[in-house]
């Protein structure tokens, strides 16, 4: 590959990140953080038990 190649490849590179990465790198709770708070939350109101939690 050439040297213009390169740079080429690099700016695509660095759209494709800039484009990217804000979204794939928010704050927020994943799935399985949402499925403890709900389990939690059922657990602090009364559904289920420690060793049968409801969901």
């Amino acid at each position: 590959m050439k040297k213009t190649d390169n740079s080429y490849l690099l700016l695509t590179t660095a759209i494709f990140a800039l484009l990217l990465l804000p979204t794939l790198c928010q704050k927020g709770m994943f799935l399985d953080g949402v499925i403890y708070s709900s389990i939690a939350r059922n657990l602090s109101e009364g559904f289920g038990s420690f060793w049968s939690s409801f969901f």
